[in-house]
């Protein structure tokens, strides 16, 4: 019995490292992955705009004057509180300073007044502030709906070239028959839009264009146009297109 006992324990010290050593891995692996969860975290988290934070922590009078002036950043977050501290006889006139710089306008001093957006709002109160910045921040959107419009008919106008590795990356390489067959294939329709139409082309306020089909055209009760529905070209997918950044339409035009 006591031979069995002295065995056990000898084969107990042999392996107790081993087991140690196990723990010790799976601690550390679990500490590592909690630290990988917390950095990506982290890192998906928008960062943190110290001049808002330092604006809100601010007491009345001086400081927060002084903060409002301070704040530095993205225009979406800053117009709107510079226009909410309107509202506040302590903070009015650095508000407004603030918006002034933001919008990078001056108030016309004349006898004219001032006509509001694009130009100076009528006055400096909250509502008129306000009034200016929804469309501000609208012809911000056009424009940027705009771009978007044109990066896509740009990818869509890329060529496509399906290599071999082999030849280097240069693209595959024909022969005389091989480019005879390469021609009567660009000769042939490449979709089947019959049930389409013919083409229309959509000429944008910055001037550029857009061949598509347009399947929906989208009026107000004034029989004013407000979006169309598009289908693109070589199965290029649908979407809709505010009117805000339509110049003309031509349609049912030649190729």
């Amino acid at each position: 019995m006591r031979l069995l006992a002295l065995f056990c324990l000898i084969m107990f010290h042999l392996h107790s490292p081993n087991l140690f050593a196990a723990d010790a891995d799976d601690s550390a692996a679990a500490e590592q992955e909690h630290t990988d969860k917390s950095t990506k975290k982290n890192q998906d988290q928008p960062a943190v705009n110290e001049s808002v934070v330092a604006y809100k922590k601010a007491k009345r009078g001086k400081a927060k004057r002084q903060a409002l002036l301070n704040l530095s950043g993205d225009e979406t977050i800053l117009f709107p509180l510079a226009i909410q501290a309107l509202n506040d006889r302590s903070t009015k006139n650095a508000a407004i300073s603030k918006l002034q710089q933001l919008s990078g306008l001056s108030p016309n001093k004349g006898e004219g007044g001032n006509p509001g957006y694009p130009g100076y709002p009528k006055s400096n109160t909250a509502g008129a502030w306000s009034n200016w910045y929804k469309q501000h921040k609208k012809k911000i959107d056009e424009k940027q709906e705009l771009k978007d419009m044109k990066k896509k008919i740009d990818e869509q106008d890329k060529p496509t070239d399906e290599t071999a590795e082999e030849n280097g990356g240069e693209g595959e390489i024909l022969t005389e028959d091989a480019l005879g067959e390469t021609a009567a294939l660009n000769q042939q329709p490449q979709e089947n839009v019959a049930y389409l139409g013919q083409l229309d082309r959509v000429i944008f306020t910055d001037g550029s264009l857009l061949k598509c089909y347009i399947t929906v055209e989208r009026h107000d009760l004034n029989g004013t146009l407000t979006s169309i529905h598009i289908v693109h070209r070589n199965n290029g997918g649908e979407e809709d297109i505010e009117a805000a950044i339509i110049a003309r339409i031509e349609k049912d035009i030649t190729q």
